[in-house]
């Protein structure tokens, strides 16, 4: 798979997850930012805002737990998605 390139440098990270050739993490302030190989939309298609609280990375897709609870998918699969979360 190579090199994964563009590791953000710096301090305010708060959690991250590493995949298979990608990773994500999320920002002090709650947003994420991802890196690494994209061939599935899981580095593009990374949502933008800030309320994310957790993260976790798999082989082509990540998802993320909002403030609110909700889950929030995307790459392999196709795009962005809002999941519901019942507690």
């Amino acid at each position: 798979f190579g090199l994964v390139r563009d590791t953000p440098t710096g301090v305010g990270f708060q959690a991250v997850s590493v995949g298979c050739g990608h990773c994500v993490a999320i920002r002090a302030d709650g947003s994420l930012h991802s890196w690494g190989q994209d061939l599935d939309g899981q580095v593009r298609g990374t949502p933008t805002g800030v309320q994310f609280e957790a993260v976790s990375a798999g082989r082509s897709h990540s998802f993320a737990v909002k403030f609110d609870g909700s889950l929030v998918s995307w790459g392999f699969e196709g795009g962005v998605r809002d999941v519901p979360c019942h507690h």
